[in-house]
């Protein structure tokens, strides 16, 4: 198969190992010899959109409507994953050939790849570490994911261009059925506030049901009802423990 493909005016790449030599970077060597080829794929994304420049969009990206001339024309089109974490969108972006965030990202692969980061938590690091003074306008997780990787949940907006539709393969087999365990049951029961605690106690915890039922009445008695909601949801959802 050709590596160029020419469809109404606008040129395609096949990205394969006939397109890319795995020995040009250890880091995709030794993590397509690890088995981890979502990893690998971090870095050839990265080097062809450095190098060629365009959008780059995952397998399992859903395309929903055409992008705004607006994100076409600016240097870097880029989503936050989830609004908790603020991790970057690496399913779905584009940028310049050439874009000095894009060369930052790619120079962090200069390394052993084990105990490596994913690459949306290694974009944000990265952004915040060189490039957070710059203004720069990043689209809200509903705009690119629209997936929910705590609930499994896809919540299209009108905001919505794509729908990631990730089922986290670069994950171990075990973090794999964790997560699709909880995805179902939020399927089934949904997302609301008392779905989650009832998850929380009889999935999370169902070996100390009683005392953790125990321990959150305490502090529902001692601080009110309006705390202790601030309380948890700063917790378990916002993962912060102030």
């Amino acid at each position: 198969m050709a590596s160029w493909k020419k469809l109404d005016g606008y040129e395609f790449i096949l990205w394969n190992f006939d397109r890319f030599d795995i020995n040009s970077s250890s880091w995709v060597k030794q993590a397509f010899e690890a088995k981890k080829y979502a990893f690998a794929a971090d870095y050839i994304r990265l080097y062809a959109i450095y190098n060629y420049g365009g959008i780059y969009l995952d397998m399992d990206i859903e395309v929903i409507k055409p992008f705004e001339v607006s994100m076409l024309n600016t240097d870097l089109m880029m989503g936050i994953e989830s609004r908790y974490s603020n991790w970057m969108e690496a399913g779905c972006f584009g940028a310049e050939k050439g874009h000095p965030f894009i060369k930052k990202v790619l120079e962090y692969h200069n390394r052993p790849f084990e105990n490596s980061l994913v690459l949306p938590h290694v974009m944000y690091t990265i952004w915040q570490e060189n490039f957070a003074d710059i203004p720069h306008q990043f689209y809200m997780p509903d705009v690119f994911t629209a997936k929910s990787f705590h609930t499994g949940l896809v919540k299209i907006t009108p905001n919505t261009y794509t729908v990631h539709h990730f089922a986290g393969t670069w994950n171990s087999e075990a973090d794999r059925k964790y997560s699709l365990q909880r995805w179902a049951y939020f399927k089934r029961f949904g997302d609301g506030f008392f779905s989650f605690w009832f998850y929380m106690l009889t999935v999370v915890y169902p070996k100390s049901f009683i005392s953790n039922f125990l321990w959150i009445w305490k502090h529902f008695r001692k601080e009110g009802c309006t705390k202790t909601i601030k309380h948890y949801f700063k917790k378990y959802v916002l993962r912060r423990n102030d």
